[in-house]
């Protein structure tokens, strides 16, 4: 990195460590400053030091004249004397005769080589007491050649050409403080000067320059310079080389300027800014053709330091610059690269057509990289038409920022970007990357923010970490960033790319979003695509080191277009692709009621856009979620979405996949639900598949989608469950219907792991089985159960129809089949039909409560307890096993010999099998009731017609809740729904909350 300086002298200081001559006479007097005064016959001569500045003098010189003007009364006196350089200091010797008299005061010291010679024009500023140097204050050049007198209240005038290149030369060849505190005025339009103007070389030569210039609304035109391609280039290359600390620059035009192949450090009005600058109302026009780094349309490079950022104030600003042939890095059309800077900007504007910006790495809009902080206000840049990328690079791109390194807090207000923009990754409509190694939290307000707009639909393009407003942040601590964003924003483009492509971030490490509640983000894009995945509205990925972060979503501040596409590989959401370690909370909350399941209204969704409905996606995508794609550690709650959501494996109405991810108070009813796509597995109204290895809870969901012809692992709420720890599952609903070829169930599809617990769910919708397979099963509340699993308080109300000699394993009201045994289902029951047609017998089972539990042990201690039937089963034509063996039954198909099943109820009629139990052993079966004429009664007693509202009829069922630590009984016998229950034994609403509600669509 090269840096560029202005040397500062303490005279005093350098006094008192650099002295003329080793003179220890005792007339010689010292002041505290380090002078010195000695008389001689004929003259005083008094000694002092200055800095060396930009003076000619090479080493010492035996005469030089000193002439000194007054500041009290403008009197001048010249002196002669000696000069001697050391070291960038000036020794001098001045000689004051003895009857001249030396006023104590300001002076104004000019330097001359001949007693009738002109004055050399840098000058020093010196306060004399005791005719001996005091202070030196500063030095101040005087521009002969111009009309003026440096001031404010008369600054120079710069009428010409001419009068510019005399400016530079003076400021390139002599005054150290390239005009520092001085005031210039241009009074008309000029020519940048030519070569001849100044010395010969490629073009227009610049200069550092520190003071004030006003342009007074006037032009400089034709800014020239030519480097060559591969040889000779010059750094710092712009109508002024180096911008110093001081320096102002307004109302002024450069236009018609042409700079081809300059060195690092370009930009129309300077090379290179250090220092406290202010810019204001500048017009830029013309093209910079480079290959080198550090360009910008208006400031190349900006640099400050770690301990004292540069503070730069840049206002009204009229971009026109093009860029070309670039294979440079840090490209912006304001500044290339600002370092170690802090940034205040404001009323920034391109014309109609934004001039071409290409790049290689970090390439912006704005600036090309910020090092800093910033604070951009009234900001539209914008390009009119859509035939090509005005803005593209390959890493880092941005409408604003390629890539913004934070080291305080920063704001964006009022910005709107409109153009297409491209690049390969760190792609952002406002910043590319955002990243930081502050030890604390970074707050970055945006305010107010639009990409496009309605008449120009634009388009961002990437590979990879590609946002419609910041592409990537990345942190070196945890919590590096909060993002607020407040106002109203509009995103109305189209995003494309193939990985972590989001319509607001792309990708987000540690950065909390805050969305304020007066807020409106308008999410009117097109289409967000992720050729290989990690998509969504908000955000392709977002990912915390600790959990809780909150995000809202709430639909009256997100606001999504109804019609917009998301189109991605794995790892695709409505929402946001991939979630790790986050919490979303929405605004609904289910209200269940148990005469009407669920009374509250539906909602806005949050989601209400299409997913993966084109190919190849809906063929091949895996993770795709209503909300998340993919969510590990993370916690959804009060979110209702209706997507139409399409993808081959792991497809939920919320999550697509959930690990270690708990859900409650969500609802879900899509457009579409896969549409028949039959080769689809895991597909869940709420979840496709979730996999706990840690405690995990579910509660009050709902789904009201229809699933329609999935392969295998179909659930209206889940539909696959992989656990190995406790998961529990409370007040679950499923309102949609569902059809699969195989594993299907009313809330859960298949369960794959131990540790599942459901309490108080429902299934109201119809289910189908397709074909079925060994160890596949349909169930109302699940289809099947590779190991233990516990069902509590459920009921199904869905008839469930089997396709005519299927081969699933079992089919259940509650649950289809359970492989490994440890069935556990209490409080339970079945108000529908089941009908799984068959030709032939097999071993198959089919119950009202449970189809089939296989290889149970007295270890597993399987049981089907407080349970009843309500609906009727069919299944083989005719009954060709034995009593105890049919495989139907009322409650249970196929219990095994150490399933346990007592105090259960059967009112629905079995068509050629068991009223209760259809195969079991026949000790395992206690005090199970069956209506006469619902089927055989093996391990099961007839109830009396005359007598079934007898509660001691049902020996061991529990009518008074005396043994519940409640005193809440199991068992109702009458009372308000006996009709509905065939005058038969009900559960109590306490233990089987949804059994008589009804649903009406």
């Amino acid at each position: 990195m090269k840096t560029y300086t202005k040397t500062i002298w303490n005279i005093c200081a350098c006094m008192l460590i650099i002295l003329l001559g080793g003179c220890a006479d005792d007339d010689i007097i010292r002041n505290d400053c380090g002078s010195t005064l000695q008389e001689t016959e004929s003259h005083l001569i008094s000694t002092f030091s200055l800095p060396e500045g930009k003076t000619p003098i090479q080493d010492t010189r035996e005469q030089i004249f000193f002439q000194l003007r007054s500041l009290s009364d403008n009197s001048i006196q010249l002196m002669e004397g000696k000069i001697r350089k050391n070291a960038g200091i000036l020794s001098c010797e001045m000689f004051i005769p003895n009857n001249l008299v030396l006023e104590d005061g300001d002076y104004i010291l000019w330097l001359k080589f001949d007693e009738e010679g002109s004055v050399y024009p840098l000058s020093y500023h010196l306060t004399f007491r005791d005719k001996m140097v005091s202070m030196v204050r500063d030095t101040k050049y005087i521009y002969e050649m111009l009309n003026g007198e440096g001031t404010e209240e008369n600054p120079y005038l710069i009428t010409s050409t001419n009068d510019f290149a005399y400016l530079v030369s003076q400021l390139a060849t002599y005054d150290s403080n390239y005009g520092y505190g001085q005031f210039f005025k241009q009074i008309a339009d000029i020519k940048a000067p030519i070569p001849n103007c100044l010395y010969q070389g490629n073009a227009y030569k610049s200069a550092p320059f520190a003071g004030n210039y006003d342009g007074d609304s006037h032009k400089i035109l034709n800014l020239t310079y030519l480097g060559t391609n591969g040889g000779e280039q010059s750094d710092a290359i712009g109508l002024f080389s180096i911008l110093h600390d001081g320096a102002v620059i307004r109302n002024l035009d450069i236009e018609g300027a042409d700079i081809e192949y300059p060195g690092n450090c370009c930009g129309l009005l300077a090379g290179v800014a250090n220092g406290n600058i202010r810019i204001e109302n500048i017009t830029l026009n013309g093209n910079i053709k480079s290959t080198k780094d550090k360009v910008g349309g208006l400031i190349g490079y900006i640099e400050g330091n770690a301990q004292s950022l540069a503070q730069i104030s840049i206002r009204n600003v009229r971009l026109g610059v093009s860029f070309s042939e670039s294979g440079s890095s840090y490209i912006g059309a304001l500044i290339g690269w600002a370092e170690n800077a802090s940034i205040q900007v404001e009323d920034i504007s391109s014309d109609g057509i934004f001039k071409n910006l290409r790049g290689n790495n970090h390439v912006a809009g704005l600036i090309g990289k910020l090092y800093g902080q910033i604070d951009a206000r009234k900001i539209k840049l914008q390009h009119t038409t859509l035939n090509d990328f005005p803005i593209s690079g390959n890493q880092n791109v941005g409408g604003l920022i390629g890539e913004a390194f934070l080291q305080a807090a920063s704001n964006f207000k009022d910005i709107t970007i409109d153009m297409p923009i491209k690049g390969s990754s760190y792609v952002g409509g406002l910043i590319g990357q955002i990243r930081s190694e502050a030890p604390t939290n970074i707050l970055i307000a945006i305010e107010n923010f639009q990409l496009s707009n309605p008449a120009n639909r634009s388009q961002i393009q990437g590979g990879s970490y590609v946002g419609g407003m910041i592409g990537y942040s990345h942190k070196t601590h945890a919590n590096a960033f909060t993002i607020e964003l407040k106002g109203e924003s509009l995103f109305h483009a189209s995003i494309t790319g193939q990985s972590a492509i989001g319509g607001i971030f792309g990708s987000l490490d540690d950065t909390q979003i805050q969305i304020t509640p007066a807020s409106r983000l308008y999410m009117d894009n097109e289409s967000l695509e992720a050729s290989s995945g990690i998509c969504g509205t908000l955000a392709g990925a977002l990912s915390y080191q600790e959990p809780g972060k909150e995000i809202l979503l709430d639909p009256e501040i997100l606001v999504i277009n109804p019609n917009i596409k998301i189109k991605g590989g794995n790892n695709t959401g409505g929402i946001i692709g991939a979630l790790y370690n986050g919490t979303l909370t929405g605004t609904y909350k289910p209200e269940f009621n148990a005469a009407n399941v669920i009374v509250s209204k539906i909602p806005r969704p949050i989601f209400p856009g299409n997913i993966n409905s084109e190919k190849p996606y809906r063929e091949n995508a895996a993770y795709v979620g209503g909300i998340v794609g993919y969510a590990d550690k993370s916690t959804f709650r009060r979110l209702f979405t209706q997507p139409s959501i399409y993808g081959r494996s792991t497809v939920g109405g919320i999550i697509g996949y959930a690990s270690d991810t708990q859900i409650s108070d969500c609802g879900v009813k899509t457009e579409t639900f896969n549409n028949g796509n039959n080769s689809a597995i895991m597909v869940g109204g709420i979840i496709g598949q979730a996999s706990c290895s840690s405690h995990c809870e579910f509660s009050n969901l709902v789904n009201y989608s229809d699933i329609s012809s999935g392969s295998n692992y179909i659930g209206g709420i889940f539909g696959s469950m992989v656990a190995r720890t406790t998961v529990k599952i409370n007040k679950v609903v499923n309102l949609g219907k569902l059809s699969a070829t195989n594993n299907v169930g009313g809330i859960i599809g298949k369960n794959a792991g131990k540790g599942i617990e459901v309490y108080d769910a429902a299934n109201f919708g119809t289910i189908q089985g397709i074909a079925g397979d060994k160890e596949y099963g349909v169930g109302g509340i699940a289809g099947a159960s590779e190991d233990a699993i516990t069902i509590y308080k459920s009921v199904n109300h869905g008839n469930i129809t089997i396709n005519r000699n299927a081969k699933y394993y079992g089919a259940g009201g509650i649950l289809g089949y359970v492989k490994q045994g440890g069935a556990h289902i209490r409080y339970c029951c079945n108000r529908a039909n089941i009908d799984y047609p068959k030709d032939k017998e097999d071993s198959h089972g089919i119950g009202g409560i449970v189809g089939s539990i296989e290889k149970a042990s007295d270890n597993d201690d399987s049981y089907v307890l407080d349970c009843y039937n309500m609906g009727e089963i069919n299944g083989q034509q005719k009954a060709t096993g034995t009593l105890g063996s049919d495989y139907r039954g009322g409650i249970v198909g196929n219990l095994g010999s150490h399933g346990r099943c007592y105090r259960a109820v059967n009112g629905g009629y079995v068509r050629f099998g068991n009223a209760g139990v259809g195969n079991g052993n026949k000790k395992n079966l206690t005090h199970i009731y069956i209506l006469p004429g619902t089927g055989k009664d093996f391990g099961a007693t007839y109830i009396p017609q005359p007598t079934r509202e007898d509660k001691n009829i049902y020996q061991g069922f529990d009518f008074t809740g005396d043994h519940d630590p409640d005193r809440q009984p199991v068992w109702v016998l009458g009372g308000t729904y006996s009709s509905e229950n065939k005058m038969l034994p009900y559960l109590h609403s306490g233990k089987c909350y949804f059994q008589f509600a009804k649903y009406a669509p």
